[in-house]
């Protein structure tokens, strides 16, 4: 489901089967899977998303996120490779030079408010089946 009239999309851009954009999308160069659900108010641009869940006022860029991502409202994904099952809960950042994209693991849950960066040692590379949880002060 794409209304167009609502949903910029700009160069070259994929959409597969099962698709829902909600309005106020910008998709910029990307591939967008089969049973993907883009919510309100993201930006995607540079990608590639697999049958993942991007939620309202999200931000991916220069990544790839593996089917049955879940990535929730008000995240931001920079130049990284998400592998399937991944949670990114509300407020999340996965940011990381353009050098190079950094991995984060299969089945990973990262919560509320974390942010992962260069400036964070040891999380170049969160191996599968980790969470990552703090909670707020």
């Amino acid at each position: 489901m794409l209304n167009e009239e609502h949903v910029i999309l700009m160069g070259n851009n994929q959409i597969g089967e099962n698709v829902v954009i909600k309005p106020f999308c910008i998709i910029i160069n990307s591939t967008i899977s089969d049973n993907s659900v883009i919510e309100e108010f993201s930006y995607i641009e540079n990608s590639t998303i697999c049958g993942s869940l991007i939620g309202k006022h999200s931000t991916i860029e220069n990544s790839d996120l593996e089917c049955h991502c879940q990535i929730h409202d008000y995240c931001k994904v920079k130049n990284a490779i998400v592998k399937k099952g991944t949670v990114l809960d509300d407020y999340s950042q996965v940011i990381y030079p353009q050098q190079e994209k950094k991995i984060i693991g299969e089945n990973v849950q990262v919560g509320q408010y974390i942010r992962l960066n260069q400036a964070v040692e040891g999380f170049s590379l969160v191996k599968e089946n980790h969470a990552l949880l703090f909670l707020k002060d």
